[in-house]
């Protein structure tokens, strides 16, 4: 199997994932596509064979208006994987927010991972997703990837893991009437043990040592990843993430966070920056500066 890049195209004028609820319902989802794609019917099962896996995923990170995944497969398989993915999230949107079709027209984009070094490139690029949008957070307390499972940063403390539940639990659980038959656990009754989906085996491999992946994740490689994946343009942020970038910008820039308080030199001088590093288009931009859609007309 070839490792691949996945990513869907940022959503403009929603978001994907609006609360916990909805970041859990979604990495539940990722197990079950995955689980799907893999298991076969019991009746079909021999003594003691063992089940090719058709794909595998190896890391990932949830962002408010996207998702990015790398996995192992082949180019067929990752594709009904993605469009699995957008339809049972789309389903969940529908029933909870009324919302539908959401994901319907989403792209996506599947790059085939072609060398050792730019796998490495593109699962540090991945992880280090939180902090390229803003988020003060380091990637191995973002809860909502896969960071957290390599090489024994991921403590479970507390949290109660629930090794075995029946097929009916399960299916409620992860809101899908997929019949489920892999062992998987179950994180404080609600969401799918990442260890127990996530191959992360693979990436203490290709990596060997937390202070390579550690190295990896500290180099800002994002505009040449997202050039190979012909996203630059493509991926966008929500209004709250790019305010909060914007705001740590302007203290240090203007030694203020109040956005209201810069002038119209100051603001028109974050219009390129927010137009190139989140892609942000002229309505977003207008929100979030407060300046008329003519004026960034002229600048944009």
């Amino acid at each position: 199997m070839n490792y691949y890049h996945l990513c869907t195209e940022g959503l403009g004028e929603t978001v994907m994932f609006r609360d916990n609820e909805d970041y859990v319902t979604g990495i539940n989802y990722l197990a079950v596509c995955q689980i799907a794609l893999n298991q076969i019917a019991p009746n079909q099962i021999t003594p003691n064979q063992i089940t090719p896996k058709k794909i595998e995923i190896i890391a990932f990170c949830l962002m408010s208006n996207h998702l990015h995944i790398v996995a192992k497969g082949e180019n067929a398989i990752l594709k009904k994987f993605i469009i699995s993915f957008k339809r049972r999230y789309s389903m969940w949107l529908a029933r909870k927010y009324n919302e539908h079709k959401i994901l319907h027209r989403t792209a996506f984009t599947i790059k085939e991972i072609d060398s050792t070094e730019y796998l490495k490139q593109v699962i540090a690029y991945v992880l280090r997703n939180p902090i390229a949008a803003g988020i003060n957070v380091s990637p191995f307390q973002y809860k909502w990837s896969s960071a957290s499972c390599y090489f024994r940063q991921k403590d479970i403390g507390s949290k109660k893991i629930q090794t075995w539940l029946t097929g009916n639990g399960i299916r409620r659980i992860f809101k899908t009437r997929t019949l489920i038959i892999d062992g998987i656990n179950i994180i404080d009754g609600e969401m799918a043990d990442l260890m127990s989906f996530v191959k992360f085996t693979e990436v203490e491999a290709i990596f060997k040592t937390p202070r390579a992946l550690m190295y990896f994740m500290s180099k800002d490689n994002d505009n040449e990843i997202e050039l190979e994946m012909n996203t630059l343009k493509k991926v966008s942020y929500n209004d709250s993430t790019v305010i909060n970038a914007i705001r740590q910008i302007c203290e240090k820039k203007f030694q203020t966070s109040q956005i209201n308080a810069l002038g119209i030199h100051e603001k028109c001088s974050l219009v390129k920056y927010m137009k190139k590093n989140f892609n942000s288009s002229p309505k977003q931009i207008a929100r979030i500066l407060s300046l008329r859609l003519q004026t960034i007309a002229q600048i944009y």
